[in-house]
C-alpha cells in the first residue's frame, strides 16, 4: 500500500484516512457488501472486518464474506452474494435476480457492468449498452474496481471511469449507489 498511496501510514497518515473507508463508515449509508481475504498483501486484512463491525454496531446493512487463506481475490459465488446483498437492500421496489450483463432480451432484473481488471474489463461502448437495458423496472449494476488502482491488474484508467460518468449523465440516469468492499 505504500507505493500506491505514496509513503507508508506513519509518513503519510491523512492520505491513508483519505482512502480507507473504516475511517470514515458514517459516510457509507448505503448497503455494503465485502469479500475480504486473511492473506490480502494490497489491503490490511484486518481492516475491514473492523469496519463490517463498525456499520453493524451503526445500524446499516453489511455482509461480510472473510476467506482467510485467499489473497487480494475473490470468487465468483462469494462476489455474487456480496451484489445480491447490497442490490436486495436498495430502496427500490421490486427484487433483483443475477442476470447475464448484455443479454439481449433477459428477464433478469439485475445487469452487471464490470470495468477494472485484465480478463473482466468492458468498454466504453459496451458500458453505454449496459445503461441502457435499466429500463423498464431494470437495474443495472456498475462496478468499477480501482479508479486508478496502484495494481494494474484491477485498474480501472480514470479517462475510461470518466467517459463512463459522462454518459449516465448525458443519458439521464439517477443513481442509487451501494458499496461492495
Amino acid at each position: 500500500m505504500a507505493a500506491a498511496f505514496g509513503g507508508t501510514k506513519a509518513e503519510i497518515p491523512d492520505e491513508y484516512k483519505r482512502r480507507g473507508a473504516e475511517y470514515w463508515p458514517e459516510r457509507l449509508t448505503m448497503p455494503v457488501g465485502i469479500t475480504a481475504s486473511g492473506q490480502d498483501e494490497s489491503v490490511p486484512p484486518r481492516s475491514v472486518p473492523r469496519l463490517a463491525d463498525t456499520l453493524e454496531e451503526l445500524g446499516r446493512p453489511v455482509k461480510l464474506i472473510y476467506r482467510e487463506q485467499r489473497g487480494h481475490d475473490s470468487n465468483y459465488a462469494d462476489t455474487r452474494a456480496a451484489i445480491e446483498f447490497a442490490a436486495n437492500r436498495l430502496p427500490i421496489p421490486g427484487t433483483f435476480t443475477w442476470g447475464s450483463a448484455f443479454a439481449a432480451g433477459s428477464t433478469s432484473d439485475l445487469e452487471i457492468y464490470r470495468n477494472g481488471g485484465t480478463e473482466l474489463t468492458s468498454t466504453v461502448e459496451e458500458f453505454a449498452e449496459t445503461i441502457e437495458l435499466a429500463k423498464d423496472g431494470k437495474i443495472v449494476v456498475l462496478v468499477f474496481h480501482g479508479v486508478p488502482d496502484y495494481y494494474a491488474h484491477c485498474s480501472t484508467d480514470l479517462d475510461t471511469f470518466k467517459q463512463c460518468m459522462k454518459r449516465l449523465h448525458d443519458a439521464g440516469c439517477s443513481v442509487s449507489h451501494f458499496g461492495i468492499c
